[in-house]
């Protein structure tokens, strides 16, 4: 009978032990929502502390957990696909500006935005996903500006000349028989260029149309880009939310007195 109690005792104690929860865990092993909730809670304000930590340890290695890749830079920047590039490109977005503001801000409800789409700091320079990831940094350095402008220079040396001209280009995508080339212009219309394939950006576009506009479906619905021609709208269509997810992505579509007779899935490129 002793034996039995003793041995009952012994698992008792086993069961006991090791019951702290794991420190130190990497953001890409750690259970964690960043959803909307009433109260910027206490995990939240610990996550982010850890996150400023490896940014003032300047722990490239680390850091390159926390990123849900790809992470998107500016048009026509590359976008950074992997750990491996982010820590390439860190020193890049990073700069002494950026480093000093997340190191110095103690971040709690009043100075994020804590909301559906996830979780912003710095005024929206950084965004959180629902898995506690980085998933947008809008920031934008002195030296990644040189890159930008620079790429943004060599480009408009390869464009045709009817092209040169615009402010920035918002987007390059690709259907199954056109290229397409969207720029915003300096009195913030849209220009919209594409090419039959296979012909490329240094060839005279088979189709420009001027004076497009922009709307965007909601938060985070997406954004739809539309050019008039006579009879025909032309519209870029990006769908991130839907129904179904077939229904998600990139779309050139062509309505005619508002029917549509094309639609065809489009590739983003830069």
């Amino acid at each position: 009978m002793k034996f039995i109690l003793y041995f009952l005792l012994f698992i008792f104690l086993l069961g006991c032990q090791n019951t702290e929860a794991p420190k130190n865990i990497e953001p890409s092993k750690k259970e964690i929502s960043f959803a909307k909730t009433d109260a910027f809670s206490e995990e939240k304000n610990q996550y982010l502390n850890r996150f400023s930590e490896a940014v003032a340890k300047e722990d490239k290695e680390e850091l390159s957990k926390w990123i849900s890749y790809p992470l998107k830079r500016k048009n026509p920047l590359p976008n950074i696909h992997n750990e491996k590039e982010f820590i390439n490109y860190y020193s890049i977005i990073f700069d002494d500006s950026l480093k000093n503001k997340i190191i110095k801000t103690s971040f709690n409800a009043s100075n994020s935005i804590d909301n559906y789409r996830g979780l912003g700091i710095l005024n929206g320079a950084i965004w959180f996903d629902s898995e506690g990831k980085v998933m947008t940094i809008n920031y934008q350095s002195q030296k990644e500006t040189e890159k930008l402008n620079v790429i943004r220079e060599k480009i408009k040396q390869e464009i045709h000349p009817s092209l040169k001209h615009f402010k920035e280009n918002v987007l390059v995508c690709q259907s199954e028989k056109f290229l397409i080339r969207i720029d915003l212009m300096d009195d913030y219309s849209y220009r919209y260029s594409s090419w039959s394939l296979p012909k490329k950006i240094n060839e005279e576009p088979d189709l420009i149309l001027e004076k497009g506009t922009s709307e965007f479906l909601g938060t985070m619905g997406g954004i739809i880009y539309s050019f008039k021609n006579h009879s025909w709208t032309y519209n870029i269509e990006k769908i991130n939310i839907a129904e179904k997810d077939e229904d998600t992505g990139l779309f050139l579509r062509l309505y005619k007195n508002d029917k549509m007779e094309v639609n065809q899935r489009c590739k983003e490129i830069k």
